[in-house]
């Protein structure tokens, strides 16, 4: 690819008889409007097409600076920047990665191209400052570009190929672009879908990186929340204990009453947030060993049954006469099906009822736990499961979202499947659990 042009200033007429051609498209014009577009905006700009190119570049301290605050781009888009150097192996190039204002933040390949083409970290490569170009282009667009010998606006890159993609981020927004400049020769349609699918596959990587962050930070404030509360909790239930023991006047029974239930509130939502902070950031350790469903249902059954007597909630367990064996942690597996359970009752109005029918499947144990409380919107059937989500529901009937999360990540790592389902409000709601049995 050269980089070798006539040095000269454009005359007025010159100028205008350039501007006659871009408007005219004639026969040598750009092949799309995009790059008429770009030839207009670096008209704009100010730049000749015949002089040299304004080379421009950032001082080391902007360059460290302008990598450091795009750390996690820089280093998800290194690999693929050395991918498509092999890739394209059969061709001079170079690749090179910019950020949101075209400044280059890293570049691989031919090393006498990127010190020509001035490729190198710290050069801008915005429109505005080199005209038409893969990067700045790409940037300007926000679509993929392929800038292909006269296409550029600059005739310095006439003999030059450049095929550009946007990078989009987390929040749908362009955080910065790639391009592989080559010569106009080695133009080939397929490679600027290879370019655009490596901008997307890191847009795609930054997204997911995000998401695991924030699921993170979540189990984190989960782990700090919950042994906060253990200390201060540990002394009330001493203190109740130490009431219970003297309460010999009248009338003190009930509040001691109520302040017990509600400290063992606080207990369950406590051992809550010290499961899911276990099952959530790393698979639990399970003992598995063949156990019946049958007995363990009911276990499961009989944990809730105080509640659902203070809220005058009929619970039936259903199971069939025959055993019914998974491989499983009874544990873990008890605590499953509580967490369900607890949520079936929760949402459930005084009067309701829960049934639990234990089925075997064609090799699985499908466990139906059917409630006739308040249902689940459509929207929600898809998140229900997701750490912290609520539903669309009473602010005063809301937990704290964890419960079901908890118990999805433990029928999973026992090879199993939860499903949601819900006619919609005021309809009750039915999960599925479906777990693989043994002989």
């Amino acid at each position: 690819m050269s980089t070798e042009s006539e040095p000269g200033t454009m005359t007025s007429g010159e100028a205008d008889r350039w501007v006659a051609f871009v408007s005219n498209r004639g026969v040598a014009s750009p092949a799309s409007d995009l790059i008429l577009h770009s030839w207009e905006r670096s008209q704009e700009a100010g730049i000749s097409p015949y002089e040299q190119p304004r080379f421009r570049r950032v001082t080391d301290a902007e360059l460290r600076a302008r990598q450091a605050a795009n750390q996690r781009l820089v280093s998800l888009a290194t690999p693929h920047l050395e991918w498509l150097t092999l890739a394209f192996s059969d061709v001079r190039h170079a690749v090179y990665l910019v950020d949101t204002d075209g400044i280059v933040l890293a570049s691989r390949g031919d090393t006498q191209i990127i010190a020509d083409c001035r490729l190198s970290p710290g050069f801008d490569w915005s429109e505005s400052q080199m005209g038409t170009n893969g990067a700045g282009t790409a940037l300007k667009a926000g679509v993929p570009v392929a800038v292909v010998g006269c296409d550029h606006w600059v005739t310095q890159w006439h003999s030059a190929t450049c095929l550009g993609a946007p990078i989009t981020g987390p929040s749908g927004a362009i955080i910065g672009a790639l391009d592989i400049s080559m010569g106009a020769e080695d133009a080939r349609p397929q490679r600027l879908v290879t370019v655009s699918h490596v901008a997307f596959t890191i847009g795609e990587q930054m997204r997911r990186r995000q998401t695991e962050e924030v699921a993170e930070t979540k189990t984190e404030a989960v782990a700090v929340l919950a042994h906060e509360l253990r200390q201060p909790l540990t002394a009330a239930a001493g203190a109740l204990r130490l009431l219970e023991a003297s309460n010999n006047a009248a009338g003190v029974s009930r509040p001691i009453e109520v302040l017990g239930r509600q400290l063992r509130q606080m207990y369950r939502l406590l051992n809550d947030c010290l499961i899911a902070a276990d099952t959530l950031s790393r698979s639990v350790s399970l003992k598995l060993a063949p156990i019946d469903l049958r007995p363990l249902l009911r276990e499961a059954s009989e944990t809730v049954e105080v509640d659902a007597a203070l809220k005058r909630v009929e619970t039936t367990v259903i199971t069939p006469d025959d055993v019914v064996v998974v491989n499983g942690d009874r544990d873990w597996l008890v605590q499953a099906f509580v967490n369900i359970l607890a949520n079936a009752v929760k949402y459930t109005p005084s009067g309701g009822r829960v049934t639990v029918l234990l089925a075997p499947l064609s090799g699985s144990a499908v466990v139906r736990i059917a409630d006739s409380g308040l249902g689940i919107d459509s929207a929600d059937l898809t998140r229900i499961f997701d750490l912290f989500c609520r539903g669309s529901v009473p602010t005063g009937e809301r937990g704290l979202g964890i419960g079901l999360t908890v118990a999805r990540r433990l029928i999973e790592q026992h090879g199993g499947t939860i499903v949601a389902s819900s006619e919609g409000r005021g309809r009750g709601s039915e999960f599925t659990v479906t777990l693989p049995t043994v002989a």
